[in-house]
């Protein structure tokens, strides 16, 4: 599955990763045409929640025909802006809102708030990774990126073995089962026990 980072309407988008937003879109529309399952990740922040709130951001998104729509609360992890993390009143209030769209046919899902679907931490890269513009890769979108990037030969990866073989990934996965729904959330030694 490709997931797709939004952060919200186009000018908050560009406000956060500028000249990034056209990509998206230009992505959404290879997609559209392709048989491969896609959608969107949005992280709630102080950024965007009063254009969660609203409504419009999610109906003019779900209008794109994403197979799923993923809802991952802000995480401080050394980031500047630490002061976007949303209060539990906060989070209700998205959740409400999410409620109220599940009989879309798109599947949304909370990430944190919504234990539904019993999806809980997914990093290690078995069931999930990062890997950003420059080939660099993270068992989680929130954790740093390997480096140095990824080499390719003759357009080939070794992807799969990275995921599989590496010490920063099996770390991950076995923290993945003492701490289930979230290393970060549940565990704020978790950079030293990586390292470990």
């Amino acid at each position: 599955m490709i997931s797709l980072t939004i952060i919200g309407t186009e000018s908050t988008h560009e406000s956060i990763r500028p000249g990034n937003y056209v990509h998206v879109m230009e992505a959404v529309k290879n997609l559209q045409q392709s048989s491969l399952l896609w959608g969107f990740s949005l992280t709630e922040s102080k950024v965007n929640f009063k254009e969660i709130i609203d409504g419009d951001l999610i109906d003019s998104l779900l209008r794109l025909n994403p197979f799923f729509f993923r809802m991952i609360p802000f995480m401080p992890v050394g980031r500047e802006q630490t002061n976007w993390a949303l209060t539990p009143d906060e989070y209700a209030q998205i959740s409400a809102m999410i409620q109220s769209r599940k009989k879309t046919g798109v599947l949304i899902h909370d990430y944190i708030n919504d234990p539904s679907l019993g999806i809980g931490c997914m990093a290690g890269g078995i069931r999930s990774f990062f890997i950003n513009e420059r080939f660099e890769l993270s068992p989680c979108v929130f954790m740093n990126t390997l480096t140095p990037p990824l080499e390719f030969e003759n357009r080939r990866s070794n992807l799969l073995s990275v995921l599989q073989e590496h010490p920063y990934f099996k770390r991950a996965r076995e923290l993945t089962t003492r701490f289930p729904r979230c290393i970060i959330l549940e565990n704020d030694n978790w950079r030293e026990e990586i390292i470990q």
